[in-house]
């Protein structure tokens, strides 16, 4: 159950983060640093729009990947 609780504050602070990755939001592990977001651009030749963001947490090493497209401008 404590894991379930766990995946479900990961994936809402992802949610959140994928939309506004500048927004503050405590590690849901360790609750003692900010959530830190790095994008990486994808190495696709088919999808040029493809990235990976990863947000984590330097304290605790906590993470999570979201695979995601930008935007079209």
């Amino acid at each position: 159950m404590k894991n379930k609780k766990m995946n479900e504050k990961w994936k809402e602070a992802g949610i959140l983060l994928a939309n506004d990755p500048k927004i503050k939001i405590p590690c849901p592990v360790c609750r003692s640093k900010q959530l830190e977001v790095i994008d990486i651009d994808g190495e696709s030749v088919t999808d040029v729009n493809l990235f990976e963001r990863v947000i984590f947490c330097s304290n605790c090493n906590g993470r999570i990947y979201l695979r995601m497209h930008h935007k079209n401008e």
